[in-house]
């Protein structure tokens, strides 16, 4: 990845009054929005969404609608001046769904300071549960930290039950967010912690939603230390390389990793350091450059005779890069074997994913020396494998000379089993640096299962000497 382009710094925005455009949660002496009033930027008012009664020092918000009536509600976690409720989670209920009104009610009085919070369907009814990462407290040796989750019993918001997750050691940080690491369908949770005696490891993975309903958990290292340091490390759950599986962005004062899910099921995993040396906190990601695959993007502080944050955006160079826009499902192509490199072989695997065409379906694999020109495009009536007369995503050019070659593979053995098709690159020196697109196509002549076409994703491959 090339960390060579700068973007302005900016925050995340979230619609709250339901009027189509962005605003602003924020804390200040309490929790505060900001509406964006003419749409488009220029004017902004500010709003009070909830007046602290005593020293409110905000640690983590989220924006989710807990109670289900179609608006956005606001979470909140802050440690305050109370003796008696030093740290609350607090849920701000948008009453009239316009931001005009606010309730606010109390989730939970945890022991510790909230490092993180985060949601999802933890327990698999249908409704919003939140995680949050708990310090250790200061005050009180006694109360080392944890992570837990917090369900919402009637669905509503109004009534919620504490479980705890995993304990560990002390922390004076606590990083957790919601995700699917092992590809089972559940939620499980990434994880990071920040110890308080520097001398100990920092631990990073997942707790495994074991039984589906967040009622067992099985904890899961990607390292201690690892590349990043005994730091505090913050986390996002990211499909980087569009395999299909659940990958991790860490980012700490270090630098920024890229940890990727080698087998989709969170028991294997590689490292990729992005950069070193230069304070870096995870913003997001996003396909910055339009081309297919996803970028990420940094807020980083450059350090020097005159400090500025700025938000940097890495973007995503892999030799080997699925793009598309997932209506073609993920995985349908990859590269099985081979180095794309000039004068070498490589093995395309083509796979129909979705049980909708049958065993024996006839592969072809094109090449193209251009991606599609309306990509995304998505246009292709009776393409898709979604189902029949679903669409399918054509991703590479078949104008100006291309594909300059289809090539015709064996019979598809049948789901989880991807046709092999083997391509020779020439060892031909101009082609070093060139950039190859490939996408595949299985057709089932009787259509048995619903799918007579059906596209694949597409591989972005460049080529090295």
């Amino acid at each position: 990845m090339a960390p060579d382009h700068w973007l302005e710094l900016y925050r995340d925005a979230v619609d709250l009054d339901g009027d189509g455009d962005e605003d602003l949660v924020w804390f200040s002496a309490g929790v505060r929005w900001t509406e964006n009033v003419t749409g488009n930027g220029p004017e902004f008012d500010d709003h009070p969404l909830y007046g602290a009664p005593a020293l409110f020092l905000g640690r983590a918000l989220l924006v989710q609608d807990l109670d289900r009536d179609g608006d956005l509600d606001v979470i909140s976690a802050a440690s305050t001046s109370s003796a008696t409720y030093p740290h609350v989670i607090l849920w701000h209920e948008n009453s009239n769904g316009d931001a005009s009104a606010w309730r606010t009610r109390a989730i939970q009085v945890p022991d510790g300071p909230v490092g993180t919070l985060s949601a999802g369907e933890v327990d698999g009814d249908g409704d919003v549960d939140l995680m949050a990462g708990l310090s250790s407290s200061p005050a009180l040796p006694s109360v080392v930290g944890s992570y837990s989750w917090y369900e919402n019993r009637l669905s509503s918001g109004r009534s919620w039950k504490a479980h705890l997750m995993d304990v560990g050691i002390r922390a004076s940080h606590r990083e957790i967010h919601v995700a699917d690491v092992d590809g089972d369908g559940d939620v499980d949770a990434l994880f990071s912690t920040t110890p308080e005696a520097t001398s100990q490891p920092n631990p990073v993975g997942w707790l495994e939603n074991l039984a589906g309903d967040g009622s067992v958990w099985g904890h899961h290292l990607l390292g201690s230390v690892g590349s990043l340091g005994p730091s505090r490390e913050l986390l996002a759950a990211v499909e980087l390389d569009r395999d299909g599986d659940t990958d991790v962005l860490r980012a700490s004062p270090l630098g920024l990793v890229w940890s990727e899910n080698l087998d989709g099921s969170g028991t294997s995993w590689i490292e990729e350091t992005l950069f070193l040396g230069s304070p870096g906190e995870l913003c997001s990601f996003a396909d910055v450059d339009a081309d297919g695959d996803r970028d990420v993007l940094v807020q980083r502080r450059i350090l020097g005779p005159s400090s500025q944050v700025r938000l940097s955006w890495y973007e995503n160079e892999t030799a080997v890069t699925p793009y598309g826009s997932d209506v073609n499902p993920p995985r349908s192509l990859r590269l099985l074997s081979g180095t794309p490199s000039i004068g070498q072989a490589l093995t395309f695997g083509l796979d129909s994913p979705l049980d909708t065409q049958a065993s024996g379906a006839w592969t072809y694999l094109s090449i193209a020396t251009e991606p599609e020109d309306e990509f995304p495009a998505g246009d292709l009536p009776n393409w898709g494998m979604a189902g029949p007369g679903a669409a399918g995503e054509l991703l590479i050019a078949y104008s100006g000379g291309n594909p300059v070659k289809i090539v015709a593979g064996p019979p598809w053995p049948g789901p989880g089993t991807p046709a092999s098709i083997a391509v020779a690159v020439p060892n031909d020196p101009s082609l070093v640096g060139r950039r190859v697109y490939f996408q595949g196509a299985l057709i089932d002549p009787g259509a048995s299962l619903g799918v007579r076409f059906g596209l694949t994703n597409a591989l972005r491959v460049e080529l090295g000497p």
